[in-house]
């Protein structure tokens, strides 16, 4: 790592660990709003340019697939975003637990459907067919992957964002959600490639440094 990636880096981390407490703060939050999701999601705005651009790709006919990352209160996003339009959300194989049943239960109770990794040739049958599937980027997982540059470091990624792009043609965005002066708002823009994701997303992260989950480790 050269030194000024290295300075970078270590500035980064030191923002975090100065806002550490409101990290916490905003993390705790987001649990209380999911635990009442069926209120809150009527309160998440979806940008107007965001859909515009979402309805620009869906009108391709190739499908749509969604990058996405755990910024913000991204399970009222999903939640808003299911009253729009149906998606399927890949998500990690869940672990048997009474906390994983309750939020499979609360997903499906907001029209939230939910594919586990191992089921992206179900994801590209839907795409292919025109549907919508969503995606996390921003966590290093058990899966293939390859080293992408994010925040000045380059950090391991899962391929599957590129497997189902090479195998449904589909049209990409980035899709996020911030908290902004106390309103859920969604953003989204149109993308190219895992490089191009990963460099709007750190834009966005940067500007809500505290609303990301920080906890996972992103570049071990």
């Amino acid at each position: 790592m050269s030194a000024a990636i290295g300075a970078g880096f270590g500035r980064l981390i030191g923002l975090f660990q100065r806002g550490r407490s409101a990290c916490w703060a905003d993390l705790g939050r987001r649990a209380a709003e999911f635990a009442c999701a069926q209120k809150w999601v009527e309160h998440v705005v979806i940008e107007p340019a965001a859909w515009a651009c979402f309805e620009a790709a869906r009108a391709q006919g190739k499908g749509v697939l969604i990058a996405t990352a755990h910024l913000g209160n991204w399970e009222l996003m999903a939640a808003a975003l299911a009253r729009r339009t149906s998606f399927a959300a890949i998500a990690a194989a869940p672990k048997p637990s009474p906390l994983i049943r309750w939020l499979a239960q609360t997903r499906a109770a907001l029209g939230v459907q939910t594919l586990t990794v191992g089921q992206a040739r179900e994801a590209a049958r839907q795409l292919q067919a025109g549907g919508v599937v969503a995606l996390f980027i921003d966590q290093r997982t058990r899966e293939r992957s390859r080293p992408v540059m994010f925040m000045g470091r380059p950090a391991p990624t899962p391929l599957t964002f590129e497997r189902l792009t090479a195998l449904s043609g589909s049209p990409t965005l980035l899709v996020w959600t911030a908290r902004v002066e106390g309103v859920h708002r969604v953003f989204a823009e149109e993308i190219q490639g895992l490089e191009d994701a990963m460099g709007k997303l750190e834009h966005a992260v940067r500007a809500y440094p505290t609303q990301w989950i920080w906890l996972h480790d992103r570049w071990g």
